[in-house]
């Protein structure tokens, strides 16, 4: 039976934090996850080692979602792993965990996961403070184009099992209009009959090389269709 997450649609932020739930609202979570949605963006609110960190819920590169990944540490940062395609995405700061390896002596090591200092955000992170035993979120509105920002406000989240987030408290977030559909080409009707064969023929024609004064007319050449009859 596929897993589904509930979604707690909690409005729109105005400026500063919003206030999201409880963390005894936190621990009934089955597990330990707080999906949000908040100004038509979809965030969940994970805890690791006693920190709570919130993400974007819809992976940058599929749309998994993020609510059902596990938690590891890279290089003693907490990532998160999209469920459907094993991406470790930073919780700290949204960078990607990629694997490596060293190479000592022309041999090769073996292969580990690191998270690259150059590495630039993938995935957008946002701010949590936990006040009176009550998590508070901000958005993280800071400009630049991260590459989760364009699955950040989609409806519809993959779980990575055929699943999909159906059940929402609160008010729904305005309706995405879907894309329009492609056009198709023009199709023959099943009874349509090919052109007859004397309409192809009398397309087919025969070039002749100019010639000059006082020479013979030369032989005329063949087109590819003519050639194509000859060996027939």
């Amino acid at each position: 039976k596929a897993t589904v997450s509930v979604l707690y649609w909690v409005g729109t932020m105005e400026g500063g934090y919003q206030k999201v739930c409880t963390i005894e609202d936190f621990d009934a979570t089955k597990n330990k996850r707080y999906n949000v949605g908040i100004d038509n963006r979809y965030v969940t609110i994970l805890r690791h080692s006693g920190t709570y960190y919130c993400i974007d819920t819809n992976c940058y590169h599929a749309g998994g979602s993020l609510a059902l990944g596990d938690i590891e540490e890279v290089d003693g940062v907490p990532c998160v792993t999209c469920p459907i395609h094993q991406f470790r995405l930073s919780l700290e700061d949204g960078r990607q965990a990629a694997y490596t390896y060293n190479v000592v002596d022309d041999k090769v090591g073996p292969c580990y996961l690191h998270i690259p200092p150059e590495e630039p955000a993938k995935q957008r992170v946002h701010h949590v403070k936990v006040e009176d035993a009550t998590i508070y979120v901000k958005l993280n509105t800071s400009p630049g184009r991260v590459l989760s920002d364009r699955l950040a406000n989609r409806g519809e989240i993959v779980t990575g099992h055929g699943a999909r987030i159906h059940a929402m408290i609160g008010e729904p977030p305005p309706a995405i209009p879907a894309p329009s559909a492609r056009p198709r080409a023009p199709t023959l009707p099943r009874d349509a009959s090919p052109p007859p064969s004397s309409t192809l023929s009398s397309a087919v024609t025969r070039r002749r090389a100019p010639t000059l004064p006082g020479e013979s007319s030369p032989p005329s050449v063949d087109t590819d269709q003519d050639m194509d009859d000859d060996l027939m």
